[in-house]
């Protein structure tokens, strides 16, 4: 037997494995729909390296007592955030954003959502509303959660990782208030 023979019915199989490997890492709307980082900083990321990355933030103790990490007036990619803070786990690195866009980014800030995570897991656009009065909330291939919180102009994101963080979420809202 000639060795392209010996090697092609091995070959075909390896290749035949990967494409189906590959296939079941596809979400369900043809691609994976992931949340892996806010203005540049990723989750995981390490309270110096957003320091580093965002030389003009303040270092904060989260109400839940987490480390955090607050910037001001930030614009980006045409979106204006009044303040967008990082918090992180001890273990894991930034793993919660709780950020307040202007309320003139909100049709922007909704529609990048929808267009990069697809429909909402809960809530959602009635057809006659407009952003301002829409909350909701999208969860991700990998575990995380993003909520979009019209009414009070709220992007929160909770990193895989960031369920120990959570409490500060109603903390947060509730000092706002």
């Amino acid at each position: 037997m000639k060795l392209y023979h010996r090697l092609a019915r091995p070959t075909a199989l390896f290749l035949l494995a990967c494409l189906l490997g590959s296939c079941s890492a596809i979400g369900p709307f043809g691609g994976a729909r992931r949340f892996g980082s806010f203005l540049d900083v990723r989750f995981g990321d390490s309270l110096f390296r957003v320091q580093m990355l965002h030389p003009g933030g303040n270092i904060e103790t989260s109400p839940y007592g987490a480390d955090a990490y607050t910037l001001k007036d930030v614009d980006a990619q045409g979106v204006h955030y009044e303040f967008a803070t990082f918090e992180f786990s001890s273990a894991h690195g930034m793993q919660l954003v709780f950020a307040r866009f202007s309320p003139e980014s909100a049709d922007t800030v909704f529609k990048r959502l929808s267009d990069n995570l697809g429909a909402p897991s809960t809530g959602g656009e009635p057809a006659d509303s407009s952003p301002d009065t829409i909350d909701a909330a999208w969860g991700t291939s990998d575990e995380t959660m993003v909520r979009f919180v019209g009414p009070r102009r709220y992007l929160i994101i909770v990193g895989p990782y960031g369920k120990s963080l959570e409490p500060d979420i109603k903390l947060r809202s509730e000092a706002e208030s």
